[in-house]
């Protein structure tokens, strides 16, 4: 399982740039300036790269000697440092995150990584339990290679979906196929008819093919919703919140198992009827997320 990272570690120390704050920050500036160079043109936006490197005077300087850092260049001097930092300490940082413009935009956002994560991975750990004792025509590990693949192209669909709707229309699409594709799986689950089969398989299915919209689409827009001094923060933010439901689902998961009081193949039905509530209720959260950030330019200071 460690193979793939090895290789894609060594993959990406060759190909990835260093981070253009990063070297600003050793005094590397040239270096910095060619990054970013790099990455506008990538983008397809050197013209408008170039004005606003030159706005810096640090990186106008090296504009024309771009093997200008030195080894004294790296370490930087605290009124360097002061500069780089927006003169802002964590503290307050934390301020403007929590303050009253983006109060609630970050508690939503930091609330809905934590429900796609705790959907994501209480998914990959409540199925392999409960497969086994389900009446699927489909062995359980067979379903969960589909599973498995459903994710894949589940993969594309989030994209499809961030290309032709906004990122609150992506987040109530997200929402709201978890919640019928959760509630399918429920009915077969619970209830004694001949689509019962089915209608598990589907919800299961539905579940792994649709949980990447909402996922992928939090994320990009914790990336986005923050202007540009507390971008790093808020985004780490809300990353550290959904590492907090990736980590408390299995809790969850046999907390609510050992209490539901049915039987060994019907036992997981009080968490998934918990999964359905807590995502309506972030859906419901969703809806009043005050900025829609698809199409907009990212933010250099609160409005």
């Amino acid at each position: 399982a460690s193979f793939p990272s090895l290789i894609l570690g060594i993959f990406a120390s060759i190909v990835l740039p260093e981070s253009p704050h990063v070297l600003a920050q050793r005094g590397k500036f040239a270096a910095a300036r060619k990054v970013l160079a790099r990455m506008a043109a990538f983008n397809g936006r050197s013209e408008a790269a170039e004005k606003s490197m030159r706005l810096c005077p640090k990186l106008a300087d090296c504009e024309d000697n771009t093997d200008s850092d030195t080894e004294e260049d790296e370490s930087v001097s605290s009124e360097d440092d002061v500069e780089i930092h927006n003169g802002m300490t964590y503290c307050e940082k934390l301020r403007i995150l929590w303050g009253p413009k983006l109060r609630f935009t970050s508690a939503t956002v930091c609330i809905s990584c934590f429900t796609c994560n705790f959907l994501y991975y209480g998914g990959v750990y409540s199925f392999p339990q409960i497969l086994p004792h389900l009446p699927l025509k489909i062995s359980p590990a067979a379903n969960l290679f589909l599973g498995a693949f459903f994710e894949v192209l589940g993969t594309f669909l989030s994209v499809l979906a961030m290309r032709m709707s906004d990122r609150k229309g992506n987040f109530q699409i997200g929402f709201g196929t978890q919640i019928l594709s959760m509630g399918i799986f429920l009915f077969g689950l619970l209830m004694q008819t001949p689509l019962s089969d089915m209608a598990m398989q589907v919800g299961f299915l539905g579940m792994k093919l649709t949980i990447l919209i909402p996922f992928n689409a939090f994320y990009i827009y914790s990336t986005e919703v923050y202007p540009t001094a507390v971008r790093a923060t808020g985004t780490a933010s809300c990353i550290a919140c959904g590492r907090i439901g990736a980590i408390l689902c299995p809790f969850a998961y046999e907390f609510l198992s050992h209490h539901s009081g049915t039987s060994k193949e019907k036992e997981c039905w009080s968490f998934f009827a918990f999964l359905i509530v807590l995502t309506a209720l972030n859906a419901v959260l969703a809806v009043f997320l005050p900025f829609e950030t698809k199409g907009k330019k990212l933010l250099e200071e609160l409005e």
